[in-house]
C-alpha cells in the first residue's frame, strides 16, 4: 500500500476527492417548483432540510396572518356550503360531529309534522338565516370516515368571530341508551301559561330551549328529578354549549343531510329522538325518523333517545 501511495499518491488523493464530491453532489437530479431537491446524497439531504425549514417558516407566517391552518392546511370556502362535513370544534384531533347547517349559505325548505289527534301529515317551512360578515375562519384538516356520511373533510376553526356552523353529535347520550327527558312531568304540574312560552320550535332556539327546560328540571318546578332523565347525563355538555335541538333544528338536520326513513338505520340514527320543543300542555316534539317527520305529541316521560347539537 505504501509503495502504491508513494508511486501514485497524488492521483489517489484526487480520486478520493472526486468520489467524495460525486457522493455529495452526484445524487442531485433537479429542484422542483416547491424547492424540494430530487435525488440522493448528503447535499440533497441538507438541501431538503433547509427547504423544509423555509416552508415551515412560511406556513407559520401565513398561519399568523390567517391565510392557512397551522401546518399550511387550506382555508374553507366562505361561499360554498360545508354541510355534510365533519367538525373538530376545538382542534384537538377528535371529530365532534357533523355539520347540518351553514350560516354563510343559509337555506329554506319544508318538512312534515304529525299530531296524534289528526290524520295525515302537516307541512311546515324551515328557514336557516344567512350571515355574510363576522363569521369565523376555518381550515380543512384531513378526512374522517363515519357511517353518517362516509368519508368527508374535517373542518377546524381558525379565528374567534361568530359561529358559522351547526353540528350534530355522531352518537346519542348515555352511550346510546334510552332515557326519559323529564319523567315526573305531567299535565297537572305544567301551567298553561308556561308551556306556551317556555320553548320555541324555530331553528336557532334549541340552546335557549334546553337551558329553560334544564333549569326547570334542576329546580324541580315540574316534578322531581329522575335518575334516568336525560339532564342527568348532560350537565357538563350543557356547560360547554351543547344542547338538545329544537323541532325545526331536527327538521333541518334530516332535510339538509338527506336522511330518510329508508336510510336512517344505516347512518347510525335511532328511530325516535327527543327535541327540546314543548308543543302543548306537557307534550314535547320527537324526531320520528321511522316516519320521516316530527311528531308533535311526544311524552317527555317516555324512554327514547337524546342527541346533542352545538355551534362552532
Amino acid at each position: 500500500m505504501r509503495k502504491i501511495f508513494n508511486e501514485y499518491g497524488g492521483w489517489v488523493i484526487v480520486v478520493f476527492v472526486i468520489i467524495a464530491l460525486l457522493l455529495l453532489v452526484g445524487g442531485i437530479k433537479s429542484i422542483d417548483d416547491n424547492g424540494k431537491v430530487k435525488g440522493s446524497g448528503l447535499i440533497a439531504t441538507i438541501g431538503n432540510i433547509f427547504s423544509n425549514s423555509i416552508e415551515k417558516n412560511n406556513n407559520h407566517l401565513r398561519y399568523l396572518n390567517g391565510e392557512c391552518g397551522p401546518n399550511g392546511e387550506p382555508l374553507v370556502s366562505t361561499t360554498e356550503s360545508q354541510v355534510g362535513k365533519y367538525a373538530d370544534i376545538d382542534g384537538d384531533g377528535t371529530v365532534d360531529g357533523i355539520i347540518f347547517a351553514d350560516l354563510a349559505v343559509g337555506g329554506s325548505g319544508t318538512y312534515e309534522i304529525e299530531r296524534y289527534y289528526q290524520s295525515g301529515l302537516e307541512t311546515l317551512n324551515y328557514y336557516i338565516p344567512k350571515k355574510n360578515t363576522g363569521l369565523k375562519t376555518y381550515y380543512q384538516k384531513g378526512t374522517y370516515t363515519d357511517k353518517m356520511n362516509g368519508t368527508q373533510e374535517v373542518i377546524v376553526p381558525l379565528s374567534n368571530e361568530s359561529n358559522r356552523f351547526y353540528i350534530m353529535s355522531l352518537k346519542s347520550i348515555n352511550n346510546g341508551k334510552r332515557t326519559t327527558l323529564y319523567n315526573s312531568i305531567n299535565e297537572n304540574n305544567v301551567p298553561s301559561s308556561d308551556y306556551l312560552k317556555i320553548t320555541k320550535y324555530d331553528f336557532g332556539s334549541g340552546k335557549e330551549n334546553t337551558l329553560a327546560l334544564y333549569n326547570k328540571w334542576l329546580n324541580e318546578n315540574y316534578g322531581l328529578q329522575d335518575i334516568n332523565d336525560a339532564f342527568n347525563f348532560i350537565h357538563n355538555d350543557i356547560k360547554k354549549g351543547w344542547f338538545i335541538p329544537s323541532s325545526e333544528e331536527w327538521a333541518v338536520f334530516y332535510k339538509q343531510l338527506h336522511i330518510t326513513k329508508e336510510n336512517y338505520v344505516s347512518k347510525g340514527i335511532e328511530h325516535w329522538i327527543f327535541t327540546s320543543s314543548v308543543t302543548y300542555s306537557y307534550a314535547i316534539a320527537y324526531m320520528k325518523f321511522e316516519g320521516n317527520n316530527v311528531y308533535y305529541s311526544g311524552n317527555p316521560s317516555f324512554s327514547i333517545y337524546t342527541r346533542l347539537a352545538t355551534t362552532f
